[in-house]
């Protein structure tokens, strides 16, 4: 395949993330982005945000890394009547205050009434009151109250987890934290976001799912059927564990994004098949990688076309430089070795 490549300025870091009362601007239109509560869609949310895309956004309902919606290309005038919508939908805050604090994430295989619902209800609330700290709209919490931890690979700044009889209540990357009952989370949760701020922390075709049973939105960009175990067929969806497009993930890129070089997602398609068994491979349009990790490989698109990484970030130092999208497949498909984390 060919693709187009642009030069582009350094990319800015916006510092905060876009949502339905304070949308982003791009190059293709407004970017404005949706947090379920609870991260899940009842049936009417499903087949209502449906047709709300298609006439105010790009057609297109995206998924998040926060298992939240995204609805690119809306265009001005068009902004008030999506927004209106959405909160018919019961799917916006009351103020942008709110919005930007109820930054929840949780693991997608809750039960009704057990703690994961219980403290995501208790800590809306207290994110809602008059003495919550002002936090960043970046500023996260993981509620991973499972048996097993699913979510820290995924981005978030205080996280909640079973420990025992208990929980515990950590900052991301500290190697200690508090434990306590179900009813001392949401405290020992906010304390934390206290304590951030304190420290200065601040410088950092909707037709055919009519029938599907509501929805919970994962952190890793797909969505999970309410007690649904026979998947219906959903064309262009992936219901495979197997399927090679999960081993592969980019960003909006061109032309929708201004600081892309180039166009990632339809190289993205094109490159899943040439990965090896156990490779993991982001195609990002700029150095800036947007919330992404680090995968086995990382594809960046520049001036001169595009760069490979092993075992970084788009931010890394590349291992091979200016490849057309012909030699960047070529080398996938004989590259020495299976590359691993």
């Amino acid at each position: 395949m060919t693709s187009a490549i642009r030069c582009v300025a350094a990319p800015r870091i916006q510092g905060w993330c876009p949502g339905a009362l304070q949308p982003m601007l791009a190059d293709d239109g407004w970017v404005v982005r949706i947090r379920p509560p609870m991260g899940r869609l009842t049936h009417a949310q499903s087949s209502g945000i449906a047709p709300l895309a298609t006439l105010y956004a790009q057609h297109t309902v995206e998924p998040t890394s926060r298992a939240n919606l995204q609805l690119r290309g809306v265009a001005e005038p068009d902004y008030p009547p999506l927004l209106t919508g959405s909160q018919e939908l019961g799917l916006v805050d009351s103020d942008i205050h709110t919005e930007s604090r109820r930054n929840l994430l949780l693991a997608p295989f809750w039960e009704k009434e057990d703690a994961t619902t219980e403290i995501a209800r208790a800590l809306t609330l207290a994110l809602g009151s008059a003495d919550a700290p002002a936090l960043p709209g970046k500023f996260g919490f993981a509620l991973d109250c499972g048996e097993v931890p699913v979510l820290r690979t995924s981005f978030a700044d205080v996280r909640i987890e079973c420990c025992g009889a208990g929980f515990l209540v950590y900052a991301d990357g500290s190697a200690t934290g508090a434990l306590g009952r179900k009813e001392d989370v949401p405290a020992l949760a906010m304390a934390l976001a206290h304590w951030f701020v304190a420290a200065g922390g601040l410088a950092r075709s909707h037709r055919r799912m009519a029938a599907l049973a509501p929805l919970r939105l994962t952190p890793w960009r797909s969505v999970l059927l309410e007690g649904v175990r026979d998947v219906p067929v959903l064309p262009d969806l992936i219901t495979q564990a197997g399927d090679a497009r999960l081993r592969i993930s980019a960003c909006t890129g061109a032309p929708g994004c201004g600081q892309a070089a180039a166009v990632t997602r339809p190289l993205a398609r094109a490159l899943a098949t040439s990965l090896r068994a156990g490779q993991t491979l982001h195609v990002s349009g700029c150095t800036k990688g947007c919330a992404h990790p680090a995968e086995t490989l990382t594809s960046v698109a520049t001036a001169d076309g595009y760069n490979l990484i092993q075992r970084g970030t788009a931010a890394s130092a590349s291992d091979w430089s200016g490849l057309s999208p012909a030699a960047l497949t070529a080398l996938l498909l004989n590259l020495p070795y299976a590359t691993s984390l």
